[in-house]
């Protein structure tokens, strides 16, 4: 259950930095708009809610990679509960790093789901697409990681 501490951490992580991210956004956006004269309109508030949509996908894939580049996969949320992933090579692949990034995200959109399936197969929903190996899964359940 560590690994799903993790990922709670990760996403609680990556959804404040995703605030920040569309804060910034919000405002450069209603700055441009008051400089060109121009009000916030009915149109916007679409808008509003596709900004915050992009800004959290857009956060959570350069953690992701950011992550697993520079430290192989061991997020603040790994590092905070210690869960030693298990490496292997192909992670230096710049193709599957994107691949995990993008699959984590989707998972960390639908994160309800992702807990429930976590819970019934100690694996989390991208692990097979990406090749993760379920060691992983047997070595948190058998309690030796």
């Amino acid at each position: 259950m560590r690994r799903l501490g993790a990922a709670g951490i990760d996403f609680l992580i990556t959804y404040v930095f995703s605030v920040i991210v569309y804060c910034m956004m919000i405002s450069f956006w209603k700055m441009i708009r008051t400089m060109r004269g121009a009000d916030m309109g009915n149109y916007s508030r679409l808008l509003v809610v596709l900004l915050f949509f992009i800004s959290y996908i857009l956060t959570n894939v350069i953690y992701s990679v950011f992550f697993d580049s520079v430290f192989r996969g061991n997020t603040f949320g790994k590092r905070i509960v210690g869960y030693k992933i298990y490496v292997r090579e192909y992670k230096e692949n710049r193709n599957w790093i994107l691949k995990h990034a993008l699959l984590k995200t989707g998972a960390s959109m639908v994160y309800i789901i992702t807990v429930l399936y976590y819970i019934c197969t100690f694996r989390m929903p991208y692990d097979n697409m990406c090749g993760i190996n379920s060691e992983i899964g047997k070595k948190e359940s058998d309690g030796t990681v």
